[in-house]
């Protein structure tokens, strides 16, 4: 299973356009969570700046003491995604080749909810910590345009025969997911997709119409792609299963939209 749709990530070079293909993982319930995370050293030198700088260490992940199997991406991001809603859930990782480790634990964790973990590692220590949760607010209706900044939304499955302009920061949409891209059950947007702003999150989400990303950090998390999907900005994650991706490079001149804290 290809785990790659993170949003703590470092910049990437190429810029690709994804023309027809389904994009997704396995669909988790539509009432659970997902935890993103990313690893930075904090040391300039020792072992674990030297390990990371060939590749991402090895993790020994537990979830509330169960073992959880993650993938690490290029840039050693990750997705724990199904995880149950709970009062308290402990999540623990560990780097077992230099015995350090770090536990932090996440309260109230609620469904739909997106939790961004840093985990900060160097030879001695490792830290973890919430850089931010998003917990969404159920609606009936999709709007045209999210202006504003820290939008969380929850749709329910359906067919949202529409365009979507997302103008605004750090916002998320969570969705339901079906059992296959072409199964019912998920929650469709058919027309036009426009990112502009920084730090958006897709999850559980069906685009049956083209999606355009301008902003930077942009997370598709169990989403499909019925047709192309265009990314001008850095750090844009997308699973995709059948690894066909094209690569021609797209610049974008236009800064506007691309401010963090518009």
């Amino acid at each position: 299973m290809s785990i790659r749709s993170i949003s703590l990530s470092l910049a990437i070079a190429c810029l690709p356009i994804y023309s027809g293909c389904d994009v997704r993982i396995a669909a988790p319930p539509s009432g659970s969570a997902a935890i993103v995370g990313s690893i930075v050293p904090t040391g300039a030198s020792g072992k674990f700046a030297t390990a990371a700088q060939l590749g991402c260490p090895d993790l020994v992940v537990t979830l509330d003491g169960a073992a959880v199997s993650i993938e690490l991406d290029d840039d050693c991001t990750f997705l724990i995604d199904d995880v149950q809603p709970a009062a308290v859930v402990v999540l623990r990782i560990e780097v077992a080749a230099l015995g350090v480790s770090g536990t932090v634990e996440l309260t109230n964790v609620g469904a739909g909810e997106l939790i961004e973990v840093l985990v900060e590692a160097d030879d001695e220590s490792l830290t973890l910590s919430v850089v931010r949760r998003a917990v969404p607010d159920p609606v009936d209706e999709l709007p045209l345009v999210i202006s504003g900044n820290n939008v969380t939304i929850l749709i329910p499955a359906g067919i949202y025969d529409q365009t979507l302009t997302v103008d605004g920061n750090n916002f998320t949409l969570v969705g339901v997911a079906g059992e296959g891209c072409d199964d019912a059950g998920w929650s469709v947007i058919t027309g036009e997709v426009i990112i502009l702003k920084n730090n958006a999150t897709f999850r559980n989400i069906r685009f049956d119409g083209p999606v355009e990303v301008h902003g930077n950090n942009t997370n598709f998390i169990n989403t499909c792609f019925g047709s192309e999907l265009v990314i001008f900005g850095n750090n844009t994650d997308v699973d995709d299963d059948d690894g066909d991706e094209d690569d021609n490079d797209h610049d974008d001149d236009n800064d506007e939209g691309n401010d963090d804290d518009d």
